[in-house]
């Protein structure tokens, strides 16, 4: 009988023991201390952290072991859907084993001072999920586009490659990565840059200036053309490291309106979402026909640079 007694006391331990650490595992999923990714298999997720809200897209992939990271920020007046319509990332990412988290700021912004939170929740996706350290990579469009220059500054130990788009810094007094001394990346990453002919003249020469601002601080070769037609040219440059740089303008257009003007070249070639007035987001796709996918080429560039 005392026997019996003793093991039922250890029995009603144990499952005190059990209940006491259910609860705080609970408790910390509850409240994000330890856990913040509800749930770690494949799917869309959408979730708020510190204010702001992260689509999360995490790939078939993940079931067999470590995926790629891609960030993807929005521009001004556009939220992580309405980039997600210009890029394609999270299809894409589906199709080729990348997570991709895309932010949407409160005041459809991406400010300067997003750096602790938007670098916070990429220590938990990267903690959470089983992410390769050797495949993350950056890229944002417009006001994205400035804050993954910046990125590309302050952060190139994290991000394998990275991916600006119709971004250029000169002028628009948004701290970022300029190329000059004291303010360019402590290593070099390989980047894929993309422009538009038909953007507003001073965003076109803002982004020709930082394109040549790259070249001339990594003393950039002469420039391979390596695909074009009549409405864009894809050039690629190398230094003496092997750091690649390549840039894609391109003649596209857009007419869907932008406050008092059209969208002009400032647009996404290859988005198959168009203007919607009942939409409150401005849709930035370029107008058909366009002879590339910009979603596609950045994702074949991120395929093609890993860290080394």
């Amino acid at each position: 009988m005392k026997t019996s007694f003793m093991i039922i006391g250890a029995v009603v331990v144990v499952a005190a023991i059990v209940l006491v650490a259910a609860y705080f595992i609970i408790w910390d999923d509850k409240d994000g201390n330890d856990t913040v990714l509800s749930d770690t298999s494949p799917g869309h997720y959408v979730y708020t952290y510190n204010g702001f809200t992260y689509d999360l897209e995490i790939p078939e992939q993940i079931l067999d072991g470590p995926v790629g990271l891609v960030v993807d920020m929005h521009g001004a007046t556009m939220d992580a859907k309405q980039e997600n319509d210009g890029t394609n990332l999270r299809e894409l990412g589906q199709q080729y084993g990348y997570a991709i988290l895309q932010p949407t700021t409160p005041t459809n912004r991406v400010p300067p001072e997003f750096d602790d939170p938007l670098f916070e929740m990429i220590s938990i996706v990267i903690d959470e999920l089983d992410i390769d350290p050797d495949r993350i990579h950056v890229t944002g469009f417009s006001n994205g586009g400035r804050y993954t220059w910046r990125t590309i500054r302050d952060h190139s130990d994290l991000f394998a490659s990275a991916a600006p788009a119709s971004a250029g810094i000169g002028g628009t007094g948004y701290p970022g990565c300029t190329f000059t001394e004291g303010d360019m990346p402590e290593y070099e990453i390989p980047i894929i840059y993309i422009f538009g002919i038909q953007d507003t003249v001073a965003l076109y020469e803002w982004g020709i200036a930082q394109r040549d601002a790259v070249i001339s601080a990594w003393n950039m070769g002469a420039g391979v053309v390596i695909a074009q037609d009549s409405t864009y040219t894809h050039t690629r440059y190398t230094n003496a490291n092997g750091t690649v740089f390549e840039f894609i303008s391109h003649n596209y257009y857009s007419s869907a309106p932008f406050g008092d003007r059209p969208v002009t070249g400032h647009c996404f070639p290859g988005s198959t979402v168009y203007y919607d007035p009942e939409n409150p987001f401005q849709t930035f796709a370029c107008e058909p026909p366009n002879s590339f996918n910009w979603g596609e080429e950045m994702m074949k560039f991120f395929i093609a640079h890993p860290k080394s």
